[in-house]
């Protein structure tokens, strides 16, 4: 009876526990049921077939190579549009895997690169694991005849830089290292856009070390290159690098300056100054206003014009332009000394965009500028008009904007707003008197008529010099010598009362 009874207990109870085992390990690895896992069923009928006598053909088991090279020629062209089975990928590499040998001719290589890169887009959402092989394949190539088809690989492999999975820390240093030879081979319409990718989808895998060496190899090519497409290609990564990922400090001087420089040619100054308009907008802002302020206070880049106009025009844009950035907080009268110290270089383009920059300043918020601001504002004045007087004598945009700011000026005192230093003002208004229009005279021989009172110390002299200038050596329109007489008339009148009075 036991030995009847044994069997059917254990025939009986077996499958439960299976089954149940079967059941907890498709929940643990997430199988649903119902759910079938797929499994390899020989290719499809769209799917190549790499047959072992066409391996044999790409091998080195053919002695051939111009064979080889023949073959895998017409495989690139056959195999652009189409897929190949499972794991064929994997054969046909260990076929042609000795042709990329520093001691095989350069166009076996090059064709080798090619078919791989060929079979390699085609199959790229079934490479998996073997993306970081031939990603390890193209980092450890070292021949510099093979930059181009290394590149290309890269780029098919990577989708142009947007997909770097499964080579995700290794794409940073090995990008860097790489950036100088493809320079010098010329292939950054290539190189550049990947790397712009890279940081756009994938920022977070690339260190801060590796994003300050990538810019500061990116400045160099800006400021070595003869090629303006490449210069629009360096401030595309420098835009990708400030919207995408974080500047790092030490990188800070080489973007400004490579930015400042770009600003002075009219393709690139709308990119120009959107970038740096970016940049400022971050964290780093103030640090960049520091930098350009120091840039200009640096005698060692006198002869930098481009590097200084640049930054006197970031800064009057940033601070007080139209499309001013809020969030800086930089006072007018800490960045004026600069703007000063930068006419030192005696240079024209300098001077003009300082005119133009101050100029927009007394425009828009000269109202508004106090004592001390006012103070450095005339310091450029002046000094403006020592550049016009002793350096650019001939420069019409110059002359006429300087002129432009003492008109700003003016309208200012005129509508009591100028909380400058007048007697200053017109000092300077005064010497270059023989260039002023009518209007403005009018009103500097106003002002100088203040002085002329008895109650003023001193008052026949301002009088008789007010005369000597004015009247009589001056060439004034008829309008001009009548003020004047009139004004000598009233000091003269107020005189005759004072004595009759006492």
């Amino acid at each position: 009876m036991y030995y009847v009874s044994l069997p059917v207990v254990t025939k009986m109870s077996k499958p439960n526990v299976s089954e149940g085992f079967r059941q907890k390990v498709k929940q643990f690895f997430g199988a649903k049921k119902g759910h079938v896992t797929p499994v390899y069923e020989g290719p499809k009928p769209d799917e190549f077939l790499f047959h072992q006598e066409l391996l044999q053909e790409i091998s080195k088991e053919n002695p051939a190579l111009s064979n080889r090279v023949k073959v895998l020629k017409d495989l690139c062209d056959f195999l652009v549009s189409r897929r190949v089975e499972n794991h064929a990928i994997e054969a046909a590499w260990a076929a042609v895997e000795d042709l990329l040998n520093p001691n095989s001719p350069v166009e076996a290589r090059h064709v080798t690169f090619h078919f791989l890169t060929v079979m390699v887009s085609g199959q790229i959402d079934r490479l998996g694991i073997l993306r970081c092989h031939f990603f390890s394949v193209v980092a450890n190539h070292k021949i510099p005849e093979d930059v181009s088809p290394r590149l290309d690989m890269l780029k098919a492999l990577s989708d142009n830089g947007k997909d770097i999975s499964y080579f995700e820390e290794l794409t940073g240093p090995f990008l860097l290292s790489w950036m100088p030879e493809v320079m010098q081979e010329g292939r950054m319409d290539v190189f550049m856009p990947l790397v712009i990718n890279v940081i756009h989808y994938n920022s977070s895998f690339l260190d801060e070390d590796i994003i300050s060496g990538i810019v500061r190899e990116t400045c160099r090519l800006s400021r070595t290159t003869k090629d303006e497409d490449d210069v629009e290609l360096c401030l595309c990564l420098l835009d990708a690098v400030v919207r995408y990922s974080c500047l790092p400090s030490n990188a800070l001087f080489e973007f400004i300056a490579t930015a400042c420089r770009a600003v002075n040619i009219q393709r690139f100054c709308p990119h120009s100054w959107k970038i740096m308009r970016n940049l400022l907008g971050t964290h780093l802002g103030h640090s960049g206003v520091y930098t350009m302020c120091n840039l200009l206070e640096d005698s060692n880049n006198s002869s930098d014009v481009m590097l200084l106009r640049g930054s006197v025009f970031f800064i009057g844009m940033c601070l007080w332009g139209s499309q001013r950035v809020p969030n800086l907080k930089y006072s007018n009268s800490t960045v004026l000394p600069s703007m000063l110290l930068a006419l030192s270089c005696h240079h024209s383009l300098v001077a003009l965009e300082v005119a133009l920059s101050v100029q927009r300043l007394v425009k828009k918020y000269g109202h508004d500028l106090h004592v001390v601001a006012w103070d450095a504002v005339l310091d450029i004045t002046e000094a403006l008009q020592r550049q016009i007087e002793q350096h650019s004598p001939g420069d019409t945009a110059l002359i006429e904007n300087f002129h432009s700011l003492l008109t700003s000026i003016e309208e200012l005192y005129e509508t009591e707003k100028f909380n400058g230093p007048e007697e200053r003002f017109f000092n300077i208004v005064e010497k270059v008197s023989s260039n002023r229009p009518e209007q403005s005279l009018h009103i500097l021989v106003s002002f100088r008529a203040q002085a002329v009172h008895p109650a003023q110390v001193g008052w026949l002299t301002n009088l008789h010099s007010l005369m000597e200038k004015y009247f009589r050596y001056m060439l004034l329109k008829k309008r001009l010598r009548l003020k004047e007489l009139k004004f000598t008339f009233a000091a003269l009148s107020s005189l005759d009362l004072k004595f009759r009075h006492h």
